[in-house]
């Protein structure tokens, strides 16, 4: 073979590898259908963030994303108090992450998710710290009970001491919040007082002794002789009826029920009883002793407090704008609304009892997408936002002859956004590409043309595409 020769064959050879992935083939070669390289590129992606727990009373973290430049990876909470402040990115980056305070006394643990990677974000517990209701308790002499209600964090555990012999409670254990019964055995002599200590916290409980007998030919009579009371508490009156000169009084046995007014009197006479509200699920039963009559009160217990809302799910689009979520409950549930991240307020309904509405104000997004969970009335919200998003493409134009054809545009966009195109005419058909996330490009297949000149813009990431035909030649 000639020199020459040799040069222009290495040339023809040069221009068709260089062509690759670009052209369909070479010269007068058979078509050659080659891969980009987006698509045949294994992306290895590794995650690191810290290894130490979050405070109890919530924070933020970032996690370190390594990933060649070319890959696009997406990421996602796997728990609902871990929220993520952008959900895809491409390349080396980073994931910004919002944690909601502990509510629990034990440590928890959650992950965040990029691609196959699982990193696990670790909690500290809430500090346990006992309360207990009410603090002070007073009881009739012939040995009663009265009920009190822990107040802890989940997981918080803590038992009960007493120090009388006459004074005792049940359950002596448990953990978090919960309900127990005080019980004190008859008091046969003067007045005397106790305390237990649940948690560390001290409840005070001071015991009546027995009444005086009634004068010789002094009878007693109440109206009514019990009352069913609702959960929601209430106050009524019971009547004392008495003989001239006949002494008596009247004396709560339950921490719940008080007397109101008229706690002693002579003769005939009222005694007016209020009853808390019980906010258990279970019913009570409690007795006040009225001119030596025992008086029942028995208390249904309040339905347990349910929540639902709607919707449990929005996209803000890139914002600003405003949600509104209904809740739905019970009429005396209580409920909160609470936000951890910034760009989202709680504008209007921060906190309610049954039914109500809450509305979130959602700031403009000046970056990427972004996704973060409220909790309203303890259910999840997930709030997602979409990012600013500036496209590039090229070409803008494109003149494809007489057809057929096959054009390729490049896309570059910020913020590695989401990004559509379309076509407004049968003749210009999307074959790849019509729908992606970061950078990328698509492929639009021109039919021929069998008729006069056309054109058609099209739009590709939101930018205007121009696409001119000719007629055939004759």
């Amino acid at each position: 073979m000639s020199l020459t020769r040799a040069v222009v064959v290495s040339s023809i050879l040069a221009g068709c590898l260089g062509a690759l992935g670009t052209l369909s083939g070479c010269g007068n070669s058979a078509a050659v259908n080659v891969a980009s390289p987006s698509s045949i590129t294994r992306c290895g992606v590794s995650v690191t963030g810290s290894s130490s727990p979050a405070p109890a009373a919530g924070g933020s973290g970032t996690l370190t994303v390594n990933a060649a430049r070319e890959c696009a990876w997406t990421a996602r909470s796997e728990a609902p108090w871990i929220s993520l402040s952008s959900t895809v990115g491409q390349g080396p980056g980073a994931v910004s992450y919002s944690i909601l305070p502990n509510p629990n006394g034990t440590l928890r643990r959650g992950a965040v998710a990029v691609e196959d990677q699982r990193v696990e974000i670790a909690q500290e517990p809430a500090p346990c710290r006992y309360e207990v209701s009410p603090s002070s308790v007073e009881l009739g002499a012939s040995g009663a009970a009265a009920e009190l209600n822990i107040g802890a964090p989940g997981g918080c555990a803590w038992t009960v001491q007493s120090f009388d012999g006459w004074l005792s409670a049940e359950p002596t254990g448990g953990t978090g919040p919960a309900s127990l019964r005080l019980v004190a055995s008859p008091n046969p002599g003067p007045t005397r007082t106790g305390r237990l200590s649940i948690g560390g916290a001290t409840v005070a409980v001071r015991q009546a002794g027995p009444s005086a007998p009634p004068p010789p030919g002094c009878s007693y009579r109440t109206d009514p002789v019990r009352k069913a009371a609702s959960s929601a508490g209430e106050t009524f009156p019971v009547t004392v009826t008495a003989s001239p000169g006949c002494p008596w009084t009247a004396a709560s046995q339950a921490s719940w029920v008080s007397v109101i007014d008229g706690g002693a009197g002579n003769g005939n006479g009222t005694v007016r009883l209020g009853i808390a509200n019980n906010a258990g699920p279970s019913s009570r039963t409690g007795t006040v002793v009225i001119a030596g009559i025992t008086f029942t009160v028995e208390q249904a217990g309040a339905a347990a407090c349910t929540y639902s809302i709607k919707p449990t799910y929005y996209n803000a689009g890139r914002g600003p704008d405003d949600v509104d979520i209904e809740v739905r409950s019970l009429g005396d549930c209580p409920w909160s609304a609470a936000s951890s991240v910034t760009w989202v307020s709680v504008s209007a309904g921060a906190s309610g009892t049954g039914n109500g509405n809450v509305r979130l104000r959602v700031q403009a997004n000046p970056g990427g997408p972004r996704t973060t969970t409220l909790s309203i009335a303890g259910q999840p919200f997930t709030l997602s936002q979409e990012g600013a998003c500036e496209a590039i493409i090229k070409p803008t134009y494109y003149n494809a002859g007489a057809g057929p054809d096959d054009v390729k545009v490049d896309v570059k966009v910020s913020n590695s956004c989401s990004w559509t195109s379309s076509s407004p005419v049968s003749w210009a058909t999307i074959t790849e590409g019509a729908a992606q996330s970061g950078n990328g490009y698509l492929r639009i297949r021109i039919d021929a043309n069998s008729g006069a000149a056309r054109t058609a813009t099209l739009t590709i990431a939101g930018e205007r595409f121009t696409l001119s035909q000719e007629a055939p030649k004759k």
